[in-house]
């Protein structure tokens, strides 16, 4: 098993960032593998993110519900043989209505996030690395993590009581943040497959 930040896959190391067009952003832009919450959890985390901030006067940037994810890989290309790549490997992992649990809250640089040690999220994440090498992606494992907010002052791990969140899909996420990104390709989580 690796670890968090661990890179997997075969292959050459992919080519820093660029618009899939050729043209380079001003920003770095990524892919992200990604699940994606149902509407009801991710306003309730929002409300828990409001409450939260407030409760110990912290500022942050908090993020809107509909842009929260769990974030799993992340790939540094998005030219056109890695997104069909990254396609193919997203096809290959499903999850039926997989209930998770996240226990802790902290920060990640400057991003308050849940985190989690759900062995179910590690089953899945653990497939999807299996399908990035299947399809010849190097790809950093990220340390499971739903982020809530940015911009916020560094806050040591504390646990928190359990949230059950039901995953709706995997997705892949393209852009320059957390904040700003667009959907590439959603797949419902259906039951978990042999990669």
């Amino acid at each position: 098993m690796e670890s968090a930040g661990q890179s997997v896959g075969v292959g050459e190391a992919q080519g820093e960032f660029a618009f899939c067009q050729g043209l380079r952003p001003q920003k770095p832009e990524r892919l992200i593998f990604a699940l994606m919450l149902a509407e009801a959890d991710a306003l309730a985390l929002a409300r828990f993110a409001d409450r939260f901030l407030e409760e110990r006067e912290l500022s942050a940037l908090r993020l809107k519900p509909a842009r929260l994810h769990i974030a799993l890989y992340r790939l540094r290309s998005c030219k056109r043989p890695v997104l069909y790549a990254a396609k193919l490997a997203g096809q290959a992992v499903a999850a039926a209505g997989l209930k998770l649990s996240f226990d802790a809250i902290g920060s990640i640089g400057q991003v308050l996030a849940l985190q989690s040690g759900d062995a179910a999220l590690t089953v899945l994440q653990e497939k999807l690395g299996t399908a990035l090498a299947k399809h010849g992606l190097s790809a950093t494992r990220l340390a499971p993590h739903l982020a809530l907010a940015t911009a916020i002052a560094r806050q040591k791990p504390e646990p928190i009581e359990s949230f059950a969140l039901t995953v709706t899909g995997l997705a892949l996420l393209r852009g320059a943040s957390k904040t700003d990104y667009d959907v590439l390709r959603r797949w419902p989580l259906n039951k978990l497959r042999t990669v």
